[in-house]
């Protein structure tokens, strides 16, 4: 079964690592600039141009219709959050797995940020 949260935690640190993000800040301005950044940011969410990158590779459709499926009570919090649920079903008429797949991801973003600024902030003290 997937794990979208593990999975976000990790893109979360490897970006943080990467870019050399400045955490330098108060947690909460840490946690919104963050957020800002990454609700765009393809190998965080998919929501940028090209769709989720997993290990710099474009999530197949196949993949992410079973990580939807293995997570489709998150998905369907996602939808009621997000006030989408017109759009669920032309989507699965379409197939198209990738817009449920980044639309998990955004929803977990801000609470998977927080999760790992709090363990990173715990190392630092």
């Amino acid at each position: 079964m997937y794990d979208y949260r593990k999975a976000l935690k990790k893109d979360i640190r490897n970006y943080i690592e990467d870019y050399e993000y400045d955490i330098s800040g108060s947690k909460e301005d840490v946690i919104d600039d963050l957020f800002d950044v990454l609700w765009a940011e393809d190998s965080v969410t998919g929501n940028g141009f090209m769709g989720y990158e997993e290990n710099g590779v474009l999530l197949p459709d196949d993949k992410a219709k079973m990580y939807v499926l293995d997570n489709i009570e998150i998905m369907l919090e996602a939808v009621q959050e997000f006030g989408c649920k017109e759009s669920v079903v032309p989507k699965m008429i379409e197939g198209d797995w990738i817009w449920f797949d980044i639309t998990i991801r955004c929803y977990l973003l801000g609470s998977c940020i927080a999760e790992v600024l709090e363990n990173i902030f715990k190392r630092k003290k």
